[in-house]
């Protein structure tokens, strides 16, 4: 008996593809090795490390992107967080004091774009609540955090969040409904 594999043949498409985003994995690490040294030499503020974030945020989003909760809600939180990372490192690293109020506003703005992704498509998102729901806690933690610091530019942009935080776990549980248990309970399974 002749076994016959047949596999597909790799498209010129897919091999210049890959030759590109090799390249540009290359590019990106000499650039982050050449901020580095550059830093290094030139000494002061440690700048290279908000270049290695940048790197790492275009890195991460375009060119290998997640193959696992692959979606819009995922990558727009994704993003987000990395965004609002790279603007902390910025504050304590460049230029302090307006952070504050910079942070809790893009979380509460972020809230409310996915609370509108989500709710439009629920019949397909509501498998995607992991991302939301950690993003709603690692929101209300924030608030609660920040609130106990009581700095007084910061209250409006961490109540809203707070505020919009809650309300869209409220509006979580009320339109999902059993489905919502049952999802934590596919979330936090330890069998």
């Amino acid at each position: 008996m002749e076994i016959n594999c047949t596999y597909p043949e790799v498209k010129q498409k897919t091999l210049y593809k890959d030759a590109l985003l090799n390249w540009i994995r290359i590019i990106l690490i000499a650039g982050g090795i050449i901020s580095l040294s550059i830093n290094l030499a030139v000494g002061g503020k440690l700048w290279f490390i908000i270049v290695f974030w940048s790197i790492w945020m275009v890195y991460s989003e375009l060119i290998y992107p997640d193959l696992v909760s692959y979606n819009r809600i995922s990558q727009f939180i994704k993003f987000v967080i990395n965004a609002c990372v790279l603007l902390i490192l910025i504050n304590y690293i460049l230029s302090p004091l307006w952070l504050v109020g910079t942070v809790p506003s893009i979380c509460f703005g972020s809230l409310i774009i996915v609370g509108f992704l989500f709710f439009t498509d629920l019949r397909r998102q509501k498998d995607n609540m992991l991302p939301i729901f950690n993003f709603i806690i690692l929101c209300i933690a924030g608030s609660i955090v920040g609130l106990s610091l009581n700095h007084e530019n910061a209250v409006w942009p961490l109540a809203t969040m707070l505020g919009v935080s809650i309300s869209l776990l409220v509006a979580l549980v009320i339109t999902l409904g059993g489905d919502f248990i049952r999802e934590c309970k596919k979330i936090f399974s330890v069998r």
